[in-house]
């Protein structure tokens, strides 16, 4: 195995390094600069955890970020994500508040859940088509970011996926989507309306959990399986719009909110 060392700051490397084991800067406060080879293909659990790092470079060839991989980076600003990635691990960026932006690449195909939990000044990130599944409470925590596009291939918007998202202002969930889990945007205090394709079927407990300024919810199809405390906690919300010839159904299920429904096509 190739021994690392940290000098003035900086990580070294070998060049013919292939891997890099789990936890092999974990901690290390003092590391703020990594350059990892091209030759390096692997890099294990919670190699670069709580380091003071503020920017890096994945080579090409890596092929998962790994689990706690950047867990508490707080001076990590900047990432570059290579296209042969493929997955983000649970808890790869967990509680790096200083991380602003991410690109991910069109060759990842799933994001763990709490992947990005408490990235407070994370303001933009696109998500590919190519992703297919993201994890149980991926951005929870991201005070800063503005609006998100679900993409095309995902079907279940897990539970808490997007809470605690206060600045959220414009949310875009795609036909197909088929269920949306509990408290997925739960505490989107920015949020003022939001559209469910018909493609939902289900919608679980406080999804819409204490989004204050939520105004109007738009169904586009009849959901089959609606917990009666989908749209609990609203102060503001004036209107649920819904398809002709179910208004009977959403009265039954959400008598509670019998005055704000409106047929609209």
């Amino acid at each position: 195995m190739a021994k690392f060392e940290i000098k003035d700051g900086l990580a070294i490397i070998p060049e013919e390094t292939k891997t890099i084991p789990e936890y092999a800067f974990s901690g290390c406060s003092a590391l703020t600069e990594i350059t990892i080879p091209e030759s390096v293909t692997e890099i294990g659990e919670g190699a670069f955890a709580s380091c003071s790092i503020s920017k890096l470079e994945i080579p090409e060839g890596v092929e998962t970020l790994s689990r706690c991989l950047f867990e508490g980076c707080q001076m990590l600003t900047s990432i570059k994500i290579p296209g042969s990635v493929k997955c983000i691990e649970s808890s790869a960026f967990d509680y790096c508040p200083s991380l602003q932006s991410v690109d991910i690449p069109n060759s990842v195909t799933s994001i763990e859940g709490v992947a990005f939990r408490n990235c407070k000044s994370l303001t933009s990130i696109t998500i590919p088509n190519s992703v297919t599944e993201i994890g149980s409470a991926a951005f929870c925590g991201c005070s800063a970011l503005t609006e998100i596009t679900i993409p095309e291939g995902v079907t279940n918007i897990k539970a808490g996926t997007f809470c605690g998202c206060s600045a959220l202002t414009k949310i875009t969930i795609p036909e197909g989507v088929t269920s949306i889990g509990d408290s997925a945007f739960s505490g989107c205090s920015a949020l003022k309306e939001i559209t469910l394709p018909k493609s939902v079927e289900e919608i679980g407990k406080c999804v819409f959990d204490e989004c204050v300024n939520l105004k109007t919810i738009t169904l586009l199809g009849r959901i089959n399986k609606i917990d009666g405390a989908a749209f609990d906690v609203f102060k503001n919300l004036e209107t649920i719009s819904i398809p002709e010839g179910t208004e009977s159904y959403y009265k039954e299920h959400l008598p509670h909110l019998e005055s704000m429904l409106e047929e609209r096509w």
